[in-house]
C-alpha cells in the first residue's frame, strides 16, 4: 500500500454544500481558477470543488517529495475524505483529465460519473513513455532557463490549441499563466507528465462508471483517442464540440457546461 505524504492541496468551493458535489481538475499550467466560467453555469445546481494540483496555483511542490501519479491521486482522495465527500462527480481537463481517469479506474467507489476533456489513457508502451519523458525534459529545460512569456506564446501556438491565441480572452489566460513559477511547473511535469502516467488502456474494459469524453472538433489527435476508448467500454461515450480545439472549457464554456449538466443528470 502506498501511503500519501504530500502536503495538502489548495482548494476552493462554490455553491450549496447540500447539492451534489463535483470535483474539477485543471490541466498543465492551469489552476482551479480556470474553471470559474464553467462554475458560474453550474454552481447553482452543484457543489463545485476546484483544486490546484501540485506545483500549480497556490499548491506548493516540495523538491524533496516524489509527486507520483498514485500519490497525487491519494492526496485528492484524502481531500474528499477531509471534506466528508463520500461520492462525487469528476471533471478533468488534459493533465487533470488523465488524473481523473486514473482516479475513476483505481478508486471507483468515490465517483459516480466522470467527464474527461481532451484526455487520454496514456501511452501504451514503455518505449513511447521513455520518449515522452525525454521530450518533457526538454520542455522542463525551457521552463527552467528560458523566458516564460515566450514559452507560453510558443506553447499555445501549437496546432492542438488551434484558434486559442486569436481569442479575445487569450490575454487573460496568458496573464493567469504568468502568475505561476515556471520552475514549479517544470517539476510538476517531471512527475505528472504523460510519460509518467501508467497506461490505463487495459483497465478501461473493466470500468463500471459512466464516462463522457468531450473533444474539440479541431483536435484530431484526441478525437482518434476518444474513438478508441468508446470501443473498449459501453459506458464510455464521446461528444465533439464544434469550433473548439484542445481547451474546450476556455473556448466554449457555455456549451461545455451544458454538456456536463446533461450528462450528470442523465437517468
Amino acid at each position: 500500500m502506498i501511503q500519501n505524504k504530500l502536503p495538502k492541496l489548495h482548494f476552493q468551493t462554490s455553491g450549496n454544500p447540500r447539492n451534489l458535489p463535483v470535483l474539477f481538475l485543471h490541466g498543465f499550467m492551469g489552476s482551479g481558477d480556470e474553471w470559474n466560467e464553467v462554475i458560474q453555469f453550474l454552481s447553482h445546481q452543484y457543489y463545485c470543488l476546484t483544486v490546484d494540483l501540485p506545483g500549480h496555483g497556490e499548491s506548493g511542490l516540495d523538491e524533496n517529495i516524489n509527486y507520483s501519479f498514485e500519490k497525487t491521486a491519494l492526496a485528492l482522495i484524502d481531500l474528499l475524505k477531509q471534506m466528508d465527500i463520500k461520492k462525487c462527480f469528476l471533471v478533468g481537463y488534459s493533465m487533470g483529465g488523465r488524473l481523473s481517469l486514473f482516479l475513476t479506474l483505481r478508486y471507483p467507489q468515490f465517483f459516480s460519473r466522470t467527464v474527461l476533456e481532451s484526455a487520454s489513457p496514456g501511452l501504451r508502451t514503455q518505449q513511447e513513455r521513455d520518449l515522452r519523458i525525454f521530450q518533457d525534459s526538454k520542455i522542463s529545460e525551457k521552463l527552467n532557463n528560458g523566458n516564460f512569456r515566450s514559452f507560453l506564446e510558443e506553447w499555445y501556438g501549437q496546432p492542438i490549441f488551434e484558434g486559442l491565441t486569436r481569442s479575445e480572452k487569450f490575454s487573460e489566460l496568458l496573464a493567469n499563466r504568468l502568475k505561476h513559477d515556471p520552475k514549479m511547473l517544470a517539476r510538476s511535469l517531471h512527475f505528472l507528465g504523460t510519460g509518467k502516467q501508467p497506461s490505463l488502456w487495459k483497465e478501461i474494459g473493466q470500468n463500471k462508471i459512466p464516462i463522457l469524453l468531450l473533444i474539440g472538433s479541431n483536435d484530431i489527435k484526441f478525437q482518434s483517442i476518444a474513438n478508441e476508448m468508446t470501443k473498449l467500454n459501453r459506458l464510455v461515450q464521446a461528444k465533439t464540440i464544434e469550433g473548439s480545439s484542445h481547451n474546450i472549457h476556455f473556448c466554449k464554456p457555455d456549451q461545455f457546461s451544458r454538456h456536463i449538466n446533461e450528462f450528470l443528470t442523465e437517468n
